[in-house]
């Protein structure tokens, strides 16, 4: 029923026997051929029907055309597909300004580029005319958790609860709360219900990849970086191309210690999209290798996405102020852009982001305000207690501090 599978950071399971047991029925290989000819056939439909809207352009016609270009910035990371889907969106909405299904595509799409409040303006505009409608609630419930209210978040998911036990979209939302409100256990549940719903409803190719990817996300996060790997690895067997598996997977062979191969992965996700946390994390690897000279080269490619159009820094200001404390690099940019990125996401990573911050540019007293925010869901996340946990130190907090790290 929920089309959009919000972005989800963290999310898993526990129980994969479904994945793992010969004849479960799950074929990875078929997926990886779906995840191929899904790729050429949404190639095919978007010359299509470019060519059909230049003929004579209909709102239906400019929505399937934007979801298209929707689905290749979903698996690519071509952020100006992104463009382009708004684009047909708004034709589409100029032809039938009260076309719902175009409103949520457009309030999707503004939660994709990281315009939360106005996903939030517009799945509330939606609701009212239509209060039963789950894609705008679903997209409402995204947009208030990533302005930090987690308490609406969780009333507007309260009504596509009665499908959560049919809809894998729906379960790993309660999956993502579970977390985020500190229930690792539940978490992990409702994930790898997400995970085999969709495997009982046959989802193939990038799709299945971002359910198992976001298992071996769960898991890299509980210390458990041989499951991680596996997942990650089973990602990229349904989707080869994944970069967020890719980048999953060389994080994971990173942490248990595979120094060359992490750089052979997190070269292939760059290829695809030049996340700067995938930029870093290399740049980094170098580092441990002793090649100082390549690790610069990434981390001025880090610095030169800082500076280009408005739409790469409003998706990349956490991972870019991240990167700047991480590295003791521009201090005052790493707090401008935390500070950037807090006026629209007040969730606990943004909070995180501005504390480490002003940690590292010595607003110790600002930055232990910033971080009780950052701790303030109970998220059992080790970064965000490490963070904190030296925040506290600096701060003189010794027993806390102790405690935290």
């Amino acid at each position: 029923m929920v089309v959009l599978a919000a972005v989800i950071v963290v999310a898993g399971t526990n129980l994969f026997a479904a994945v793992t047991r010969p004849g479960s029925g799950l074929d990875l290989g078929g997926s990886a051929r779906a995840a191929q000819v899904h790729d050429v056939e949404v190639r095919r439909l978007i010359g299509v029907y470019e060519a059909k809207i230049a003929d004579r352009p209909t709102a239906p016609d400019l929505l399937f055309l934007a979801g298209l270009y929707a689905d290749v910035a979903r698996r690519t990371g071509d952020i100006g597909a992104y463009g382009r889907a708004e684009q047909a969106v708004e034709q589409s909405l100029t032809i039938a300004p009260e076309y719902r299904d175009a409103l949520v595509a457009r309030a999707q799409l503004l939660h994709a580029t990281h315009d939360f409040v106005g996903a939030r303006d517009v799945a509330e505009q939606v609701l009212v005319l239509q209060p039963d409608n789950p894609d705008a609630r679903a997209v409402l419930g995204d947009a208030l958790l990533a302005v930090g209210d987690i308490g609406g978040a969780t009333e507007t998911y309260g009504p596509l609860l009665e499908v959560a036990d049919s809809d894998p979209a729906v379960a790993i939302r309660t999956a993502r709360l579970a977390y985020l409100s500190g229930d690792a256990i539940n978490a992990a549940l409702d994930a790898d219900r997400a995970l085999q719903l969709a495997l009982d409803q046959g989802v193939l190719g990038t799709d299945l990849a971002w359910y198992l990817a976001a298992d071996g996300a769960l898991a890299f996060d509980l210390g458990d970086y041989g499951k991680a790997d596996e997942r990650y690895r089973q990602a990229l067997e349904a989707a080869p191309n994944y970069h967020i598996a890719q980048a999953g997977l060389a994080r994971a062979r990173a942490a248990q210690g595979d120094t060359a191969g992490a750089i052979e992965l997190y070269q292939r996700a760059i290829e695809a999209v030049p996340d700067p946390s995938y930029l870093a994390a290399l740049g980094d690897l170098y580092l441990v290798q002793g090649d100082g000279a390549s690790a610069e080269d990434q981390y001025a490619t880090v610095e030169l996405i800082a500076t280009l159009a408005d739409l790469n820094r409003q998706l990349y200001n956490r991972q870019l102020s991240l990167f700047f404390s991480d590295h003791d690099r521009e201090i005052d940019r790493a707090v401008t852009l935390a500070e950037s990125e807090l006026a629209i996401r007040q969730d606990v990573y943004g909070w995180d982001a501005y504390a480490w911050a002003l940690y590292k540019a010595g607003r110790i007293t600002e930055a232990a305000a910033a971080s009780e925010q950052a701790l303030a869901w109970g998220t059992p996340d080790a970064v965000l207690e490490y963070h904190a946990g030296m925040i506290a130190l600096t701060a003189g907090q010794a027993e806390r501090a102790e405690a935290l790290l």
